[in-house]
Formats: structure tokens, sequence, C-alpha cells
């Protein structure tokens, strides 16, 4: 069973973007998404400017953003892609 409050912290105790993708996508759950556990864009973020449009950007470090997995659309699986690509 799901321990809401220990994800939560897990998640929002990241040290790092790198930390963060690990830790949402370490998510399981038969029953419930992701989106019901936490907020998604209240997640922390890791350094450099914010985006000017945040949609479909989680957080981000100086380098990197983490989205919505692309090339696999499992509910809540996340990926990180270098600033300057398409999002």
């Amino acid at each position: 069973m799901l321990d809401r409050e220990k994800f939560n912290a897990l998640v929002n105790g990241s040290e790092n973007l790198d930390a963060l993708l690990e830790n949402l996508n370490s998510f399981e759950s038969e029953n419930l998404k992701i989106e019901e556990v936490l907020q998604l864009d209240s997640l922390p973020t890791f350094g450099g400017d914010s985006p000017d449009d945040t949609t479909g950007i989680f957080s981000w470090d100086e380098k990197r953003y983490l989205v919505q997995n692309e090339s696999n659309r499992e509910a809540g699986a996340l990926e990180l892609v270098d600033r300057g690509e398409e999002t």
C-alpha cells in the first residue's frame, strides 16, 4: 500500500533533478495516478531560470527539463530533456 506522506517526503526531499526523476518514476499504485498523490506543478526545482512557459515542464535544473516521456505513453512515465529540445 502506498504511503502518500512518505512518497511526498521522498519526492520533495530530492537533492537534484536526477534523484527527482528516479523518485517519481518509482511510483507504483494499482488504483491511483501519480497526480492523485502529489501536485506535479509544485515539484521542487534545481536552479536555472524558470521557463517562460512551463506547460508540460514539471521541474528543471540549469541544463534540463523534467517532462512527460513522449516515447513511453504509460501513465506517470517521466524523462529529462535538454533545455532547447521540444517538449
